[in-house]
């Protein structure tokens, strides 16, 4: 009798500790994608399409799908990572989350930076936009 109660207690305990990280979500990285190709587009923008430096109103619609890209992206994130708050899978959520964070702060950096002024290839490689925004993407690519 004591032995099925220990293994009862056993399989339950190993039941509720499965899962470590959070779920691969579909949606979310449907916009790190969209986001981190939007990235490539004004960087090929920047760098190839236009001789001389690159004026913002030539890209100002990539950036906007951009930005509405990482803000849905930030709004999925923000959401699993409170639902998962006080589980053992709720610190991965949170480092996406924060990394998606970290990625609009780089790409609002950039925005108004190219706003302010045109860009060519040696100003546009100051800002680590595109690498502060593959972060997210490859953090959820490994949940798959």
């Amino acid at each position: 009798m004591k032995i099925s109660y220990v293994l009862a207690i056993s399989l339950f305990t190993l039941s509720s500790c499965v899962s470590v990280t959070p779920t691969f979500d579909e949606a979310l990285m449907k916009h790190v994608e969209a986001l981190n190709n939007d990235i490539d587009k004004i960087d090929a923008a920047v760098s190839a399409v236009y001789e001389d430096k690159t004026p913002f109103s030539k890209v100002e619609g990539i950036y906007v799908d951009a930005v509405s890209n990482v803000r849905s992206a930030i709004y999925i994130a923000e959401g699993r990572a409170t639902y998962l708050r006080n589980r053992v899978s709720g610190r991965p959520a949170q480092i996406i989350h924060k990394a998606l964070l970290i990625c609009q702060e780089a790409l609002m950096t950039q925005l108004a930076a190219h706003r302010k002024a045109p860009f060519n290839v040696e100003t546009a490689s100051t800002f680590a936009t595109k690498e502060a925004c593959s972060v997210p993407k490859l953090f959820e690519a490994r949940l798959k």
